[in-house]
């Protein structure tokens, strides 16, 4: 089986220490698999891994804002935080 490629957004400290904590308290098992993070897209093909790549190695470092957390009800329960930017990235070729 090939290799599974997804993007994701890694956290830096102090969220990512922040967010760990929580994580293991709640979630131990993927907690110990993976750091802190949040998944985009799974199941990337090879093209678009590509197209990521070469627009990540042109972009610049930007931070983006967390805004509030939202309740979801409905197919998916759960909440989810809104993430504000102002960055574009173009990842079309």
């Amino acid at each position: 089986m090939p290799p599974r490629r997804a993007l994701v957004i890694f956290f830096s400290p102090p969220l990512a220490e922040w967010l760990d904590a929580f994580r293991r308290a709640h979630d131990p098992v993927t907690c110990a698999a993976i750091a802190p993070h949040v998944t985009v897209v799974h199941d990337l093909d090879a093209e678009t891994e590509r197209r990521i790549d070469a627009a990540a190695a042109a972009a610049q470092p930007f931070r983006i804002r967390l805004g509030r957390a939202v309740r979801l009800d409905g197919g998916l329960k759960g909440c989810a935080i809104r993430v504000d930017s102002s960055i574009t990235i173009a990842i079309a070729s």
